[in-house]
């Protein structure tokens, strides 16, 4: 997991998907007057709590761009998130460690229910985004 921050702020979670790659929510990149005004967002690796001075283990890196694979809208006529994600290009490889390295993601849809576990530091049951990363497991469904 890493920290997306816009101009210095924490900002959204992301997944990091390769040294290079993070994969984050679309509606993270709001903020942005366009797609390509990447140099908005940086990213911390190797840190679980938000807000704080970024540990020495931890790895800043810069966006270079911001890569929609569906142009098409994220939100339906109703205002729920759809296609919401973009991918993150970074400025320069993460340096992969015992706290930082790539999510594992599953190669085939499920056909049955099943366990996965999710991390965040999204809104808690106060509706105050947590400091600290959190953890769940929750049930699958089949595609």
């Amino acid at each position: 997991m890493v920290q997306i921050h816009q101009k210095g702020q924490f900002a959204c979670g992301g997944s990091i998907l390769t040294p290079l790659l993070i994969l984050t929510a679309a509606h993270c990149a709001l903020n942005l007057r366009t797609l390509n005004d990447a140099e908005r967002l940086e990213i911390v690796a190797g840190q679980l709590e938000s807000g704080q001075r970024v540990r020495t283990e931890a790895q800043s890196r810069q966006v270079r761009r911001v890569i929609r694979p569906n142009p098409g809208p994220f939100k339906d006529p109703t205002g729920a998130f759809i296609n919401d994600i973009v991918i993150l290009l970074l400025s320069s490889p993460l340096q992969f460690s015992d706290s930082i390295g790539s999510v594992n993601l599953i190669s085939i849809s499920p056909h049955a229910e099943g366990l996965a576990r999710i991390y965040g530091w999204g809104h808690t049951e106060r509706e105050r985004v947590s400091s600290i990363l959190r953890q769940a497991t929750v049930v699958t469904l089949p595609a």
